[in-house]
């Protein structure tokens, strides 16, 4: 726990329950680097139990928008997935008014 405490605000129940630090996770990838991300991506399927790499699969393509904002939302219609769905935030939003303003009322 104190490890985790010197990367992120957040608490071990928060990131238990689903919780993203888009801070942490960007400084992380910038650190790596692009494909030392990759290798790390495509390992962590090795050392995670459950769901909980697709969680963070899909966690971090959002935030790296490997994903747009409607291909997401036809996946979580679809699906009808709750990591899809808690991933949508983590989207930039656009900068067109009327376009963001949609994005916001999903």
């Amino acid at each position: 726990m104190a490890m985790i405490a010197r990367y992120t605000p957040l608490s071990r129940e928060e990131l238990c329950g689903g919780a993203f630090d888009v801070s942490w996770f960007r400084d992380a990838y910038r650190q790596l680097g692009e494909k030392n991300f990759q290798l790390l991506y495509q390992a962590a399927k090795y050392s995670s139990s459950g769901s909980a790499h697709a969680r963070a699969k899909k966690y971090a393509d959002a935030a790296l928008e490997k994903t747009d904002f409607e291909t997401l939302r036809e996946k979580i219609s679809e699906k009808r997935n709750k990591d899809l769905l808690m991933s949508l935030p983590l989207l930039p939003l656009s900068e067109e008014p009327e376009e963001r303003e949609k994005e916001l009322l999903v």
